[in-house]
């Protein structure tokens, strides 16, 4: 019985997946084949085109999420799709932000410091300093918009506040919702289209 799973699971993490476009999911060990597989049901279950700005996809256990150089993304999320889907839209929306902000990046980050100017930036409450804890802000509430659009707002809110990093970002996102949403649409950065 275990070898035909493990020999299953080995060739998902070969595999790349073509319903939403051709990704190039690199799986490090058995607990990220896994998760691949997981990755592939949320992939085919969820129409995620426009958050979807890389498809390189590396998954790794023990690591922190990140997006770049290449998007990286946690194995040990795998018996949390939620939550494994709401770092997949965070990390590509910080790909997003990168393209739809050139040269208004600072725009954003300039309101939320006027809107918090005593944000905690260290871990875990902001992301480690003042810049990446405004940006995060933007980020997140992305993050809450695409699992709002695929899970529905009472599993977004779950993921969000069951966060044990940016807990004072995700706790603005779901409190001061509003306020986020329009400065990100000042700066059009509301509505990824992904490619």
């Amino acid at each position: 019985m275990k070898a035909p799973l493990l020999a299953l699971l080995s060739l998902a993490s070969s595999l790349s997946f073509a319903a939403n476009g051709d990704f190039r999911i690199t799986a490090k060990d058995q607990v990220s084949i896994e998760a691949k597989v997981v990755l592939l049901d949320i992939l085919k279950k969820y129409n995620l085109e426009r958050y979807i700005y890389t498809r390189d996809i590396v998954i790794e256990s023990g690591v922190i999420p990140r997006s770049h150089p290449v998007l990286t993304l946690q194995a040990e999320e795998k018996n949390k799709p939620d939550d494994l889907l709401g770092t997949f839209i965070h990390e590509q929306m910080h790909w997003y932000w990168i393209e739809a902000s050139p040269g208004k990046d600072k725009g954003p980050r300039l309101d939320f410091k006027e809107r918090y100017p005593f944000a905690p930036f260290k871990l875990p409450e902001g992301s480690g300093d003042e810049s990446s804890t405004y940006q995060h802000l933007g980020v997140c509430w992305l993050e809450y918009q695409g699992l709002i659009q695929t899970v529905g707002l009472a599993r977004a809110k779950k993921v969000l506040s069951e966060k044990k990093y940016y807990t004072w970002i995700y706790k603005m996102v779901l409190t001061d919702t509003e306020f986020i949403a329009s400065v990100m649409k000042k700066y059009k950065m509301d509505h990824p289209t992904g490619h």
